[in-house]
């Protein structure tokens, strides 16, 4: 991807940092989870956005209640960028 022209605001965020990412907090049913990220992932598909559930927090197993965090890249430059580093890209060099 060395030929790819990378936006400024896109390079100057830090590679896998928070600000590359949009995060919906959810408080839902449990059956209403895979809807809220089907209907998230509509428009923002995962191949696309990288749209993902990322954390599930149970409060209360008694509760029909789960916290969700579903998390995708903020555009499409971003994801592309993350997903085709050389290497794993935990190092950050480009």
């Amino acid at each position: 991807m060395e030929d790819y022209n990378w936006t400024k605001d896109t390079l100057d965020k830090e590679l896998w940092s928070d600000e590359c990412y949009v995060f919906y907090d959810l408080c839902c049913e449990r059956l209403s989870v895979k809807q809220k990220l089907a209907e998230i992932q509509a428009d923002y598909p995962y191949l696309v956005y990288g749209t993902q559930v990322q954390k599930t927090v149970v409060d209360d197993n008694d509760i029909d209640f789960l916290y969700v965090t579903i998390k995708r890249f903020k555009t499409r430059e971003l994801c592309l960028r993350h997903c085709t580093l050389l290497g794993n890209g935990w190092d950050n060099d480009e």
